[in-house]
């Protein structure tokens, strides 16, 4: 199977970057002025909401649709601190130099969920868009894993089979089950917490560290 990989897709959060453990700060600064503003609101319970919900379009915009605020400056101030608070989010530390290797041999694809702001600015602040040939964001492409569309576009713009294309990914539904029922073969970065375990669809290889691909490609 690692003879025919011509191309590596990595996910983003909580596979290259540690996202989840800075993700309650970040919520608590961006909720806090609008529950200062909005006193119906409890802090607390916007925190734990947010932390709840699914993140595919990105937590602070799917609370702030579900709970009704329509008010645009609130919404604005909200957000922008939640961008200024990106350098919080930090690379695994193994994930730049596993990148440099990777990239010297294959054309890499970087797919992320979310929201396109949220996500280019976390790009930009990790340093890593240099190491990718193709950028997949999920509100620019008006599609999001696990749906078939994603993985489509992804062989599409890599010029690639699907089981010409490795994914690598911390989440089953989404870097597993996905990639597999769409023909990937995937590879699935199962962490300290695990969030989702293997069910009926199994990944071809599981790892706890990034560095462990260059193992697996032979690298």
């Amino acid at each position: 199977m690692v003879s025919q990989i011509r191309t590596v897709c990595f996910d983003l959060d909580d596979t290259l970057c540690d996202s989840e453990n800075a993700e309650e700060g970040r919520l608590r600064r961006a909720l806090q002025p609008l529950a200062q503003k909005l006193p119906t609101y409890l802090l607390e319970d916007l925190v734990d909401r947010a932390l709840t919900v699914d993140p595919t379009h990105g937590r602070l915009v799917t609370l702030i649709s579900e709970v009704g605020i329509t008010d645009p400056a609130v919404m604005d101030e909200a957000y922008d601190i939640y961008d200024a608070t990106v350098d919080e989010v930090q690379l695994f530390p193994e994930a730049e130099d596993v990148l440099q290797h990777l990239s010297r041999r294959f054309p890499l694809v970087l797919i992320g969920n979310g929201d396109t702001k949220e996500q280019r600015n976390k790009i930009r602040h990790l340093g890593i868009e240099k190491y990718f040939k193709h950028i997949l964001i999920g509100q620019e492409e008006g599609a999001y894993k696990p749906d078939l569309e994603m993985y489509k576009r992804a062989f599409a713009k890599a010029g690639v089979q699907p089981d010409e294309m490795l994914f690598v990914g911390d989440r089953i539904d989404e870097d597993v089950r996905g990639p597999k029922e769409a023909g990937s073969p995937a590879v699935w970065v199962a962490r300290g917490l695990v969030r989702s375990v293997p069910g009926a669809v199994q990944p071809d290889y599981t790892i706890s560290s990034l560095r462990d691909l260059l193992r697996i490609l032979e690298v």
